[in-house]
This record gives C-alpha cells, sequence and structure tokens, in this order.
C-alpha cells in the first residue's frame, strides 16, 4: 500500500522545516503536521526563545532599567521603608530571574492559547482535537522569536533616552504612549495589538482552518477570540491596580 503524499512529507520534513515553512508555506505545514505532535517544537522554541533573551540581555538593559525604576516608584509609594541598596538588589536579581520566569511562562502561554483555542474553534465549527490545537498554538509562536531579533535590533540602533519601555521596540500604537501615564493593563492590551501579534492570529486561523475543516474567515474570527481570551488573565491586575 502506497503512502499518502501528506505522510511523505511529514517523514521527509523535520522540526526545523516547519519553523521555515510556517513563514512561507503555513498551509503545507498543517497538512503535514495532523498528528498534533508538539513537544519538541514547543521545547525548541522555549530554549531557543531563552537563550535569545540572555544573549540580548545588555542590548535590552535601557529598557529593563527603565522599567524597573518605574515599578520601583510604586513600591517606595506603597512601603517607604524600601532602601537603596534593597532596590539594587531586586534589580540585579530580576534581571536572571527574569529570562528563567521567561522559561515557565513562555509555554504555559502557548498551552493556555492552545486549549482556548480548541474550545473557542469548537464552537464555530472545527473539528481539531485538543492535541492539534496545541500544536497550531505553539507553531504559530514562531513570529515571536523574529519579534525578539527585530525588538533587539531596534534597542541596539535607537538612543536610550528612546528605550522607555518595553512597547519602545514593539510595533504597536502602544509604542507612542507614555507608559508613565496610561494604565499598565490597557498599554499591555494595546501592546499586544501588533504586528506580530496579528501574524500570530493569521497563522493560527490558518491551522484552525486546515486541520479543523473551517473556512478561513470563520477560522480568523476563532483565532482573534481565542487569542484575546487568553491573554486576558495576565492583563486584568493591571487594569485593576
Amino acid at each position: 500500500m502506497t503512502a499518502s503524499p501528506a505522510v511523505m512529507e511529514t517523514k521527509k520534513a523535520g522540526v526545523f522545516d516547519d519553523f521555515v515553512d510556517i513563514i512561507t508555506s503555513p498551509s503545507k505545514v498543517f497538512e503535514r503536521r495532523q498528528d498534533g505532535k508538539f513537544g519538541t517544537h514547543l521545547l525548541i522554541l522555549t530554549v531557543l526563545c531563552v537563550v535569545l533573551f540572555f544573549v540580548f540581555k545588555n542590548a535590552m538593559e535601557p529598557i529593563f532599567d527603565a522599567e524597573f525604576s518605574r515599578n520601583a516608584a510604586k513600591m517606595m509609594e506603597k512601603n517607604p521603608a524600601l532602601t537603596q541598596d534593597q532596590l539594587a538588589t531586586m534589580q540585579k536579581m530580576g534581571g536572571t530571574f527574569a529570562g528563567i520566569g521567561f522559561a515557565v511562562i513562555f509555554p504555559i502561554s502557548v498551552l493556555l492559547v492552545g486549549l482556548v483555542l480548541w474550545l473557542v474553534g469548537k464552537a464555530f465549527g472545527a473539528t481539531q482535537s485538543i492535541k492539534q490545537s496545541m500544536f497550531i498554538s505553539t507553531i504559530a509562536q514562531v513570529p515571536t522569536v523574529i519579534g525578539m531579533v527585530l525588538g533587539a535590533v531596534q534597542a541596539m540602533l535607537l538612543p536610550a533616552d528612546k528605550l522607555t519601555s518595553q512597547y519602545s521596540i514593539g510595533f504597536s500604537a502602544a509604542r507612542f504612549m507614555d507608559p508613565d501615564a496610561t494604565n499598565a493593563g490597557i498599554l499591555g492590551l494595546i501592546g499586544r495589538i501588533d504586528l506580530i501579534g496579528v501574524w500570530i492570529i493569521i497563522i493560527m486561523g490558518i491551522g484552525l482552518s486546515v486541520i479543523g475543516k473551517i473556512d478561513r474567515p470563520k477560522a480568523w474570527a476563532a483565532a482573534a477570540i481565542a487569542w484575546v481570551v487568553a491573554v486576558l488573565p495576565f492583563l486584568i491586575p493591571a487594569l485593576l491596580a
């Protein structure tokens, strides 16, 4: 019995082929990855993002300092007993723990998006399994890597006084907003409506359409809803602050 073209292509294509093809030919990736296996992809993406975080750490230092100074001022308001030495220790430890935190939060957020995508997709009539939804949300994060590189390049080229927040190197309207005068939750929500975020939603929609077997408009609507629902838990505390 002859194997189907999709099965043969899956055997030939590796994980890194998927990372390249999801940018150039996303439909092909989802056609050949119907099995929904996502563990290796998620592990590699997580490791890659963490490595890039530490590689670009020095370039991003002005942004880290600006964010810490903003948070330090709030901490001093709540706890005037804090000393400059204590704040300096927090800042020093924060850089390391931020990378470790990213290594934990990144895969959790990807899995959360996958779960929400599965639920929302079902409401739109999609037939994908939860495992397939996890693969869709995982492989759709490839633009995040590109966004990290582009952000670091900007951090290297822009004057330090222009790097006032993490959104200073983003591709959203939050880039032009004053982080000191804008609610952190609103800034975070607007900051996530950027070119990279839209790109991720487009890829998720294509995946939901191909694997879940629904038309593209419905798939993109479901992907957008899933993305918004998944990021809200991270933003609500800031919105209510």
